[in-house]
């Protein structure tokens, strides 16, 4: 049985970074971190990778560009628990 905790910030912190990369502000989310997003949704519910797309693209792009917008100009090093409401940060 799987259990959700608050992230710890400093565990959250390199995964951010990478999760938005980029050298300037806004920040965007790269291609291959959707697709790992993608395998791993795969992964969890025993779906194919393609029919999951098929399925959730739109519901992932909205996702996706609605983290891009909302964290797109902020730092790992900037990050603030209180701020941040898409994920479940300690």
């Amino acid at each position: 049985e799987e259990k959700t905790a608050p992230i710890p910030l400093d565990v959250f912190r390199p995964f951010y970074a990478r999760l938005l990369a980029g050298t300037e502000k806004p920040f965007s989310i790269p291609q291959e971190m959707k697709t790992a997003f993608l395998n791993w949704i795969s992964e969890k519910t025993g779906m194919d990778a393609a029919a999951v797309s098929d399925a959730y693209a739109g519901l992932f792009e909205q996702l996706f560009s609605e983290i891009e917008t909302e964290y797109g100009n902020v730092s790992a090093g900037d990050l603030d628990p209180r701020y941040v409401l898409h994920f479940n940060l300690a």
